[in-house]
């Protein structure tokens, strides 16, 4: 019998770490949250480098390759990425 205690506690651990960065608890290190007008332009500037991003992850996906974690361990994950991705970019 399987049961359905561990997604749920994985989706709440995934809820709580959104309420702390919507809430500004938890300091990123990235800076000030954007407005939703930013939010909106750059989606609008950067739609079709997202769809090709999101076309490759779901291809990876299919392939088994993905990254397994809480939430937790994967937001430090993309946090660090983006952190040596900025470094280099500038």
């Amino acid at each position: 019998m399987t049961t359905a205690k561990p997604d749920i506690a994985k989706i709440r651990e995934a809820l709580d770490v959104i309420d702390e960065l919507e809430s500004g608890v938890l300091d990123d290190g990235l800076g000030p949250m954007p407005g939703a007008d930013e939010i909106d332009a750059w989606f609008v500037r950067n739609h079709e480098a997202l769809a090709a991003s999101l076309r490759e992850g779901g291809e990876a996906y299919a392939r088994g390759e993905y990254r397994q974690g809480t939430a937790a361990e994967l937001r430090a994950y993309f946090v660090e990425k983006y952190r040596r991705r900025r470094a280099t970019s500038t």
